[in-house]
């Protein structure tokens, strides 16, 4: 779930937090902790966000959590719950609507259409 692969990170604040949020995506993340991860004030993180990918950290954990998601549908047979947890998620219906809203299907047909060894599921 290489969302990043098209993306020059130049900012080396930006890469290293790129990568930690990477590695902590099945936890809760705050902007806090990728500041204290990058040694920077969280005021400093965002202002180096928005000048380098033009979005906030939130944002791009939203996305990274998203293509997570779309790379375990279409990879594995796990069940809505795990890729849920897996993706730092707690509430299943809040983020198959979040998966929905910015996929445009949901994840059993995602799935379905990515993944067919297995259309059962996820619905």
């Amino acid at each position: 779930y290489s969302l990043l692969a098209d993306y020059e990170i130049e900012d080396p604040v930006v890469n290293l937090s790129e990568q930690w949020i990477r590695k902590h995506l099945d936890q809760e993340i705050r902007v806090k902790d990728i500041a204290d991860a990058a040694a920077v004030s969280p005021r400093t993180l965002i202002r180096r966000f928005k000048n380098s990918l033009d979005e906030s950290p939130q944002s791009l954990i939203q996305k990274l959590r998203l293509e997570k998601s779309k790379f375990l549908l279409e990879t594995t047979r796990l069940p809505w719950s795990e890729i849920v947890s897996r993706c730092g998620y707690r509430d299943d219906s809040s983020f198959r609507r979040l998966f929905k809203r910015h996929c445009g299907v949901s994840p059993g047909d995602y799935r379905q259409r990515f993944n067919p060894s297995d259309k059962s599921l996820v619905h």
